[in-house]
This record gives C-alpha cells, structure tokens and sequence, in this order.
C-alpha cells in the first residue's frame, strides 16, 4: 500500500485486508474507477476510502478497504497514463509527419530558387557578352 494523498509515497504494511468479496464492499472498485475516470469525483477534496459493510464476525464496526482505494486510484492513474502515452504517440507522429512535408517543402523551394537563379545568371551573362 502507499499513501494515497501523495503518489509515489513510501510504502507500508496495510493493516486491511487487500482481499474483498462483493458482498462486503458499498461501492466496487469499478464504480470508483469509472467515477474518478469521468470526473465525477473532485480531486481537490481528500477523499474517503470506501467503508466496508458489517463484517462476517459480526462486529458492528465498518472497516475501511484503504487497500482496495489505493488500487482503484493507481488503476485510475494507469489508465490517465494510457491516454496521456497514447495522445504523445499520436504528438509524435503528427511532429514526424509536418518534419516530412517540410522538408518536401524546403527541397521544392530550394530547387525553384536554383532554377530562378540559373536563369537570372543566363539573362545576365547574355545582357553582358556583346
């Protein structure tokens, strides 16, 4: 587990169990997923993990699933990250693509200069041979 107010944090033996069964969760991890992944969650806010129902020993003390929080928010960083690599590949091959065209363009520019200058230099050395 790591601190989930600073990513990247340092690591920690969670004292939660990582495991859950759907029956003992309000809110799945997908659902937290999708919600932070469509901006529904503000994360300016800290946020609550969500809290476990009654557990099976009958205790009536909820138990939060920090755990499970954590892995739903670096699930969500991963697929932030996925659209972030996947939108650079794409920068890249439009940046790849205007190099290309141009330099198609400076080698077009380049060769009709050439030509306008030879034919300048021929006008030129015809106005001066007598």
């Amino acid at each position: 587990c790591q601190d989930q107010y600073f990513v990247g944090g340092q690591s920690y033996n969670c004292p939660y169990s990582t495991t859950t069964s759907e029956s003992s969760v309000d809110v799945s991890t997908d659902t937290w997923v999708s919600f932070w992944a469509a901006g529904l969650l503000d994360n300016r806010e800290p946020q609550q993990a969500p809290q476990a129902q009654e557990s099976s020993h009958g205790s009536n003390f909820p138990v939060l699933d920090s755990c499970s929080w954590e892995e739903a928010q670096l699930s969500s960083q991963l697929y932030r990250n996925k659209q972030l690599q996947d939108t650079l590949v794409q920068k890249e091959e439009e940046l790849a693509r205007l190099y290309e065209e141009n330099n198609h363009l400076r080698q077009y520019l380049n060769s009709a200069l050439v030509k306008c200058l030879e034919e300048k230099a021929k006008v030129y050395h015809l106005c001066k041979t007598p």
